[in-house]
């Protein structure tokens, strides 16, 4: 039975959808009325619950709209290289939709996002503090934005060689465009990860992305074969969402459906251990809004 608040909090939120979505002022009013409604509620129930509000939304049913194209998945899979592009970049394509948009861009797992980026270029950077060649296996590369901006930022005498590991086509279309300028040092391979395979070593294995879609089994059967890819002195970097914090979740799985496999830090460690790792090999660090965990392998 529902509470007078909850009625209260879920009139609140009609309320915000009919005038077009939140303002400002209004985020942590729309995100509380939200929790407030999903009290004692099972993620079933509160979809039950939610569903003449989800229906009345628009932008929920529109690709142009940040949430709409999570929610309608135009390339056919959540997460895809065309909306991680857009949040990089901050992509509003409707004036119609903005207050949505805006309001799904400052959400913390798109800020958290766009620090996956600056914890990728940041890494690579560092590596060529004591090297002035490193070789890369991007998997799950995406519109490899990271790459261009971490190209651009190389210094005379650095070379970066990258191996990209995308299952779309379309992604690896337009990553290849972006980085046209730099496809010397870029090869992109068409295939599921599953599928790959490879006789070279690399100085850095990353993923950030792609393995929190992954059940323990397949994160386990992965992330062990990694090992027979990296170089001695090499890294392995998995991100993964945090169980532990991720503010946005309710929002991502209610209104976009987007749902991930969340892990916490003890929970990655114990992968690692599962995947013939040893504990002096792993540690697990997070970007500024802790909803992006990293697993680094030390070799």
């Amino acid at each position: 039975m529902k509470s007078s608040k909850q009625e209260d909090a879920k009139s609140a939120i009609k309320t915000i959808i009919i005038n077009g979505g939140p303002t400002t002022d209004q985020y942590q009013d729309f995100e509380q009325s939200l929790a407030t409604v999903s009290l004692g509620m099972d993620p079933e129930t509160m979809h039950r619950e939610m569903a003449d509000i989800i229906s009345s939304c628009a932008f929920l049913f529109d690709k142009h709209s940040i949430m709409g194209h999570i929610r309608t998945k135009p390339h056919g899979y959540a997460g895809d290289f065309e909306i991680i592009e857009r949040i990089y970049q901050n992509d509003i394509r409707k004036p119609h939709f903005q207050l949505w948009d805006h309001y799904s861009l400052e959400h913390p797992a798109a800020k958290a996002v766009r620090n996956r980026k600056s914890y990728f270029k940041d890494l690579i950077v560092s590596k060529f503090n004591s090297r002035e060649n490193l070789k890369l296996l991007n998997i799950a590369s995406g519109p490899a934005r990271d790459l261009f901006e971490t190209y651009q930022m190389l210094q005379s005498g650095q070379r970066l060689k990258t191996t990209c590991v995308e299952m779309d086509k379309t992604a690896i279309n337009y990553a290849q465009q972006l980085n046209s300028n730099y496809l010397e040092d870029i090869s992109f391979v068409n295939k599921n990860i599953f599928r790959f395979n490879t006789a070279q070593q690399y100085d850095v294995i990353w993923s950030a992305g792609l393995f929190d879609y992954f059940n323990d089994k397949s994160f386990v059967k992965l992330l062990h074969g990694f090992g027979n890819w990296i170089k001695p002195g090499g890294e392995i970097v998995i991100g993964n969402f945090n169980e532990c914090h991720n503010p946005s979740r309710l929002f991502m799985e209610l209104f976009g459906e987007w749902h991930l496999e969340h892990r916490s830090e003890s929970a990655l460690i114990d992968l690692a251990l599962q995947a013939g790792y040893m504990d002096s090999q792993i540690r697990v660090e997070r970007e500024q809004e802790n909803i992006n965990l990293f697993l680094h392998l030390q070799f």
